[in-house]
């Protein structure tokens, strides 16, 4: 920011010098005529150098040549030059303020930017430090993050083995559940089978009970039927000794069903009950599944998460690697832009002095064409009609807006126009009352103070956007707040001039009305000449507030310049509009036929209405000068 805005002073310096040098070779062009000519007319070039800066100091007595020097004189347009350098030098002037206005606030932003490099510098060194220990931390941020990644992904594993142990240990258990079951289903089907044998064995039991009976039922019929039966008895005696073995053995094998049977139903009971066991082994292998998966997808997410975190970790240590080079290379090229900054101050420093002294320089020609004038006033002829201006805005825009207007009335009297820019406002009246100027295009406290100092004659007064008068401001910038007058105390004030109604008189007349004078009130005044110029310190920051009027502002708006950021803190009662007056002594008919035709001249019949229109002039009135004792009254309040 600062290698450009030197690299802007430097572009502004030389175009700077290109605008200010074809107006010195003019000026030296024309003052070596000037000089010439006065040599041929016998008249001492000492006699220039001795009233130098001086004006009304020389007698036509000193530079009135003879006869036979005006015969040996060149032809030459002594008031066209005059007025060549009456334009040129005031352009040097306007060029010259403008460039030191612009100066003065390029070393006011160098000395803000030299102090907040400085200010830079110092942060950045401890930027630096704190930079670096974010460094280190990163990296010890990015050795746990891969420390941690590890972890998990060791848990991880860890994580996926037990689960398998868990799903196998689940299968087992589902498995040795179903053999349980099928055991149970088998243990339940053999007691069904014992008790069915239990059962048998009963019946058999009964039967050899039975047979047993009827072998004794035999042995007793054996009995009585004597010897015959004696071989059936034997029978009947074996049969029932076999029924009473069967009836024994049935009854072991009784004995030994029902204990077959009680032991199946215990075992039976308790499979039962560990089935039952085994089913609830069975939902918690499922639900212990089901977590482990859960911790799994877990592990894995917080894998996943802390490995974004360590790549996140290392790219933060890369960033804050390079940000600290960065901010490094930043403190370094601070400290090398803050003593660049002091080389470009000191180089801006001479330029602002060196713009000064050729301001100085531009107001000593300013003088030096009045005395210029007043030499050409001898060599005027009666066809000559001069015109005179107040540096109330910038001499181009007078070239270009108001000197055609001037031309063509002229023109329209069978006069040749000449047009004078006066080095200030109080110049023109002197120069109305020497006789140098014959017209005078006045700013009312101009014309005030010009009549009170001879008997110079008001012809018309200008309207301008349908209106005889005009308003004087006090502007400010918008954004620095300020409210009213009085949040002014303390602050940098721009007048214009002190011969200017509304750039001087009318505003300061208010201040001490409300009991504040400018010179106390305010930290500083300053008088910038004209009131393009106090419109742009105020808007460049270079005042803190400024006067001008209402026309200013519209001109300065149409020119492109952001008005929109001004507030008007007070404004003025109306002030009568500029004044058109003739010198002492200037022929009455020439002023009747003057009057005359400035009041035919309108922006709907003459042939610059479209000039007219952009300054928003109208046309003139019959100018009363009673109409201006309230400019005298203003006046009197600074007395």
């Amino acid at each position: 920011m600062i290698q450009k805005k030197v690299g802007l002073f430097h572009l502004m310096i030389v175009m700077l010098v290109g605008i200010i040098a074809p107006y010195l070779v003019e000026y030296i062009g024309n003052l070596g005529t000037i000089v010439s000519v006065l040599a041929v007319a016998g008249v001492s070039t000492a006699v220039l150098i001795r009233t130098w800066p001086r004006t009304g100091d020389i007698e036509r007595s000193q530079v009135q040549p003879s006869v036979k020097q005006t015969q040996s004189m060149p032809q030459v347009d002594m008031y066209g030059i005059s007025e060549d350098l009456s334009f040129v030098s005031q352009q040097l002037a306007w060029v010259a303020g403008h460039s030191n206005t612009a100066l003065k606030k390029l070393t006011k932003q160098s000395n803000t930017i030299a102090q907040e490099s400085e200010t830079t510098a110092s942060s950045a060194q401890e930027a630096s430090a704190g930079v670096e220990e974010i460094a280190s931390n990163a990296a010890v941020v990015a050795n746990a993050s891969q420390q941690a990644l590890k972890q998990c992904q060791s848990s991880s594993q860890l994580a996926l083995n037990n689960q398998l142990q868990i799903t196998q240990a689940s299968n087992t258990m589902l498995e040795v559940a179903q053999v349980v079951e099928t055991s149970v289903r088998d243990m339940e089907e053999l007691n069904v089978a014992s008790k069915r044998i239990g059962a048998f064995v009963g019946k058999i039991q009964g039967i050899a009970s039975q047979t047993n009976l009827l072998a004794l039922n035999a042995a007793i019929e054996a009995a009585r039927a004597g010897e015959q039966g004696r071989g059936f008895a034997v029978v009947a005696e074996e049969v029932r000794k076999l029924a009473s073995e069967s009836e024994a053995v049935t009854h072991e094998v009784e004995e030994t069903v029902r204990d077959i049977t009680n032991r199946t139903s215990y075992v039976t009971a308790h499979m039962q009950g560990s089935k039952e066991k085994i089913q609830g082994i069975e939902q918690l292998a499922r639900k212990s599944a089901e977590s482990m998966q859960e911790i799994v997808n877990t592990v894995n997410e917080i894998e996943s998460t802390v490995e974004k975190l360590c790549s996140l970790s290392n790219d933060q240590q890369m960033t804050t690697e390079q940000m600290a080079q960065a901010v490094e290379s930043i403190g370094s090229a601070t400290v090398e832009i803050a003593a660049g900054t002091q080389e470009a101050l000191k180089s801006i420093g001479q330029q602002e002095h060196d713009i000064e002294e050729v301001y100085a320089l531009t107001k000593k020609m300013t003088a030096a064409v009045d005395q210029i004038q007043e030499v050409a006033a001898i060599f005027k002829t009666g066809k000559e009609l001069v015109f005179g201006f107040n540096p109330f805005t910038a001499p181009q825009i007078i070239k270009e807006n108001y000197t055609p207007i001037l031309e063509t009335i002229a023109k329209k009297l069978g006069l040749e126009p000449k047009i004078i820019i006066v080095s200030d406002y109080d110049s023109l009246g002197r120069s109305l009352l020497k006789g140098t100027i014959d017209v005078g295009w006045f700013s009312p406290f101009a014309y005030v103070s010009a009549k009170d100092k001879g008997e110079i004659t008001p012809l018309v007064t200008t309207v301008v956007n349908k209106n005889a008068s005009y308003h004087g401001y006090i502007i400010a910038r918008k954004d620095k707040a300020f409210q009213s007058i009085d949040s002014l105390q303390g602050k940098r004030f721009a007048f214009v001039d002190k011969q200017s109604a509304s750039g001087y008189v009318y505003p300061k007349a208010m201040l001490l009305e409300q009991g504040k004078d400018p010179e106390t009130f305010f930290s500083e005044t300053v008088f910038l000449g004209s009131h393009n110029r106090v419109i742009d310190a105020v808007l460049d920051g270079t005042v803190d507030a400024g006067a001008t009027y209402s026309e200013a502002v519209e001109t300065a708006k149409e020119y492109g310049l952001a008005v929109h950021n001004l507030v008007i803190l007070k404004q003025t009662d109306a002030i009568p509009k500029d004044v058109i007056a003739g010198r002492p002594g200037l022929d009455e008919q020439l002023l009747a036929s003057l009057k005359q035709v400035f009041i035919e001249t309108t922006d709907r019949t003459s042939t610059h209405a479209s000039v007219m229109k952009k300054t928003g002039l109208n046309g003139f009135i019959e100018a009363q000068d009673q109409v201006y004792d309230v400019i005298r009254k203003a006046a009197n309040v600074l007395k």
